[in-house]
């Protein structure tokens, strides 16, 4: 249970590239993105935004259950960062800050945003956006949990920005709400795998598997060069 480089490097070059932009492009990123609007486009990202409603979350968790406890509790550990990260910054600290449309609507130009019909679009609680957090935390922990499969890293960086990007597109947030969902979401990955790696050698149980059948799918799937073996020489 490591924080690996290789598995970090994807994450930290987006969080490191869109960082400038963030404080710059606040109307134009919202207004350029939406604006290549198509039948197609509407249809991708509404389905993409769904990775951002649970999909991911549920998926790493079943996923996990293949491996020892501790990653069971390191998930939750960080279910509960991110939870709390989301909240104490949409409730507490910043509750009034608008959603493009609301801004929009402030200054008089919701007239330069496309709308899908029937796609309810929230005006308010815009920092930052939780469908990216949820995302991110849920993709970078796949990518930590299975660091030994190749490229896992930079397929969970993706889809954690095609989330980001649905939320701009589909005008429930602007670019600085979704960089600090894919901050965020990391940052509670991160966060529960150093906790549960000073704790989990205490506690014996921890370090078995939930389900003890599953010990050799683990192998399995992190190390896929067994299977080839396992095929050649039947």
């Amino acid at each position: 249970m490591k924080v690996k480089f290789k598995t970090v490097l994807p994450f930290a070059i987006v969080l490191a590239v869109f960082f400038p932009l963030i404080f710059v492009f606040k109307e134009a990123s919202s207004i350029f993105i939406n604006s290549f609007h198509t039948p197609k486009l509407d249809s991708f990202f509404i389905k993409t935004t769904w990775l951002g409603e649970g999909f991911m979350l549920i998926s790493a968790l079943l996923l996990i259950l293949v491996k020892k406890t501790k990653w069971i509790i390191a998930f939750l550990i960080g279910l509960a960062i991110h939870f709390i990260l989301i909240q104490i910054n949409k409730l507490l600290l910043f509750p009034d800050v608008l959603r493009p449309l609301g801004y929009f609507e402030a200054i008089g130009k919701e007239h330069l945003l496309y709308r899908i019909e029937n796609l309810r679009i929230y005006r308010t609680t815009s920092f930052p956006s939780g469908h990216t957090t949820g995302a991110t935390f849920g993709a970078a922990f796949i990518a930590f949990a299975f660091k030994k499969i190749r490229s896992v890293a930079w397929v969970m960086m993706a889809l954690s920005v095609f989330v980001g990007l649905s939320r701009i597109y589909l005008i429930q947030h602007f670019l600085i709400d979704v960089y600090f969902g894919l901050l965020f979401g990391f940052i509670s990955a991160v966060l529960a795998i150093v906790i549960t790696k000073r704790i989990h050698k205490k506690y014996a149980w921890m370090n078995k598997f939930l389900i003890p059948k599953f010990k050799n799918l683990e192998v399995y799937i992190e190390e896929p060069d067994i299977i080839e073996e396992s095929w050649n020489s039947n």
